[in-house]
């Protein structure tokens, strides 16, 4: 990106990373009144998500944008969201008669792909911050030291979840079906999680980083109920 006279013109400013919604005032949804924003009522927001599907449906940002109106109208709420696996995901799996080595492959291709992605962003948010701190902004770095906690934190649970999948790939027959079908659903969730965690950072909500947490699949799997989801639940800090 090339700077002019010290200064970002609109263009340039649009696309940095995490401020889009600066310039596009499109990108943060309905423009809410101080009275018209939805009341809080700690009710969650459910995303249904495709059998099999690793990404959130098209509408998942719409849906969330209540949620995001009452965050930027009040700072003391905070969001938990959470994968739930369905049956209809782990029949999508069991359907060619258990993912097969090749299936498990293709899916540590995609983590890679993903960490690769968080990789460089991580380093291009560390290079804006030692910018800003070579010229004295100690104060402007301070987001940018979040959004790279938050990359270092995905990334370690996008690892976990390529370990699984490289594991099941290079097994062959027998019990193996049931670590295939298990490292697939742990790796349908990270994936979902992985959108799911886009979402809410591109959301132009202020301090967003610091104000949602994930849970994430580990342990027994659990089906809960016939269709994946992501719950999206908000909490508000007793003041």
């Amino acid at each position: 990106m090339r700077i002019v006279s010290g200064t970002l013109d609109a263009a340039q400013l649009s696309k940095l990373p995490g401020v889009s919604y600066l310039t596009d005032p499109a990108s943060v949804g309905k423009a809410f009144t101080k009275d018209d924003t939805p009341a809080y009522t700690g009710d969650s927001v459910v995303i249904e998500c495709a059998p099999g599907v690793a990404t959130l449906p098209p509408d998942a940002r719409a849906r969330l944008e209540p949620l995001f109106q009452m965050m930027r109208a009040d700072d003391t709420i905070t969001l938990v969201a959470e994968h739930r696996l369905g049956r209809d995901d782990i029949e999508q799996l069991r359907r060619s008669s258990t993912p097969t080595a090749q299936e498990c492959a293709d899916l540590a291709t995609r983590l890679r792909l993903r960490r690769r992605e968080l990789a460089g962003r991580r380093d291009a948010a560390a290079a804006e911050a030692r910018a800003r701190f070579a010229i004295g902004r100690p104060v402007d770095a301070e987001p940018l030291l979040d959004t790279m906690r938050v990359l270092e934190r995905e990334t370690s649970d996008v690892e976990d979840a390529l370990d699984r999948a490289l594991e099941a790939a290079g097994r062959a027959t027998g019990r193996v079906a049931d670590h295939r079908i298990r490292a697939a659903c742990l790796g349908l969730a990270d994936l979902r999680v992985a959108d799911a965690h886009e979402v809410l950072l591109e959301a132009g909500v202020k301090g967003m980083a610091n104000r949602f947490e994930i849970k994430r699949v580990r342990g027994a799997l659990r089906e809960e109920g016939k269709t994946g989801s992501i719950v999206v639940t908000p909490h508000r800090k007793k003041k």
